[in-house]
Parts: C-alpha cells; structure tokens; sequence
C-alpha cells in the first residue's frame, strides 16, 4: 500500500505540473518548468525554489529535470541536469555548478483512512486463526477478546445455516402437490426470516455475556435443523403437519400486507 501511495504521489506530481505555472503542491517546495516532452516525461527549463532548510533556502536552476520514485526509502527523487545552485545565508551567498542534481522529496504516507488508522488491522482482516489468537491474548471476556470470538463462530455459522435452510427447500418443494395448497413459498420466506430472527438475537445475547458464545450463535442452526429433519421425516411419510398449514396462513397475511405482492390466487 505504502508502494502504491508513492506511485500515485509522484504520478500526481508530475501530471499536475504545467509549464509556465508555479507548483507549490510539495510542502516547502515550488517547482516551476517551462515545458514537458509528452514521450519521456523530461521537463525543459526547470527552476526550484527549496525552503525546506529554514534561513538558508535553496534556489535551483536547471536545463532539464525529471521524478523517479524510491519505494524502499519512500522518496519521489527530483533528478536536475546541467544547471546552478543558489544558497544564501544571511550575508554570504554561494553559486555551484553541477552537470547532475539528486533532490529528494520524501513523501509521508496518511496515518488514517477514515478515521481509522492504517496500521490497525480490524476482525475483518484477520483469518480464522489469528481471530483465535486475538481471543487467546486478549481474554475471551474482555470487550475485544469476545467481540474477535463472535466473528470466528459467526463466519462458520452463517454459512452452515444457509446450507441448512437450502435442504429445508426439498421438504417444503415436495408439500406443492396437486390438490394441495402451495405452503412452500409462503414458508421458505417466513423459516427464512425466523432464522434471522434466533441468530440476531443468539448473538446479541451472545455479545452481551448471558450466554457462551457458541451456544448463542449456533443456537439459530440448531433448531432450524431440527425442524428440518423433524418436516423430511414427515413429507416422507406423506402427512402435511397441521402448523404448517397454520405458519403458512400468517405468511402468506404477512405478505398481503407489503405492496405489490399479490397472494389471492388459486391453483387449477
């Protein structure tokens, strides 16, 4: 990241320049060209003025110039030919005459991104097991500790419960029989929300220390996974619990109630 910030940095710096203007956009630093090669990039006539030294400013005057970039050092280098340096302090001047000319500009990399500071790595960059070893340096009952071990269980839970719910679709497909009301839409979306519901509040019941972690997040899975198997015993058997029947009634009210879903049709 930080490479990448020195290479937007320079790219800035050396499109943002216009010959015939003055650039302050380096601190400390005025930069003046008089024109660019649009192939290489090399300024023509080049002039700056370096105040980063305090009571002893430099005045630099150069027949070309150019920007490299040093990743490693992150510096943005300022490279001058066949030119003259000017330093003055207080009453003595001195004038150098130089065929080459390094300046380095170093360049600092933002501290924060959105308040949130670049060195900081949240739960959402960690894997599974330096979420553990977070847990196991920070204490599961400490704020951070509790809040790294809710997001290693929640990261295997959601997933397991969406794998659970797409098997609860084979009993509730097989409910859509000729002469049957069709229960397996209506449900689907109302066991759908009742999931969200239990791991919601597993996990904030979870986070609030009243119940252990894991119990509080794959409390959710747990049931839901019971119903499935208690519903494919039944569909196996051909028998339509009568709840169900009931569940899918308050489903299908719940959905008349939204706008623009229509539940009053019949099957043929």
């Amino acid at each position: 990241m930080k490479s990448l910030f020195l290479q937007m940095a320079k790219e800035k710096i050396d499109k943002g320049i216009q010959p015939g203007q003055f650039s302050e956009g380096i601190s400390n630093v005025v930069l003046y060209i008089d024109a660019v090669d649009h192939e290489t990039r090399q300024w023509q006539g080049v002039y700056v003025s370096d105040m980063r030294h305090g009571d002893a400013p430099l005045t630099i005057v150069a027949k070309t110039g150019s920007l490299a970039a040093q990743p490693e050092n992150m510096l943005i280098s300022l490279t001058l030919t066949d030119g003259t340096l000017h330093r003055a302090s207080k009453d003595i001047t001195q004038t150098i005459r130089f065929d080459r000319y390094q300046v380095n500009l170093p360049i600092k990399t933002p501290t924060e991104i959105g308040g949130t500071s670049v060195t900081e790595v949240g739960k959402n960059g960690l894997n599974q097991k330096q979420l553990l070893e977070q847990v196991a340096t920070h204490g599961p009952k400490s704020p951070l500790g509790l809040s790294m071990l809710i997001e290693y269980h929640t990261r295997m839970a959601l997933p397991a419960g969406g794998f659970i719910l797409t098997i609860l679709g084979l009993p509730l497909a097989m409910l859509a029989r000729p002469g049957r009301r069709p229960l397996g839409v209506p449900l689907g979306l109302l066991l759908f929300v009742i999931y969200y519901i239990l791991f919601t509040a597993g996990r904030t019941i979870a986070e609030s220390g009243h119940l252990p972690v894991a119990a509080g997040i794959w409390l959710s899975n747990v049931l839901i996974a019971l119903f499935t198997i208690m519903l494919t015993r039944q569909v196996a058997r051909e028998i339509t619990p009568l709840f169900l029947a009931r569940l899918s009634d308050t489903a299908l009210a719940l959905l008349a109630r939204l706008p623009g879903i229509k539940t009053g049709g019949k099957r043929p």
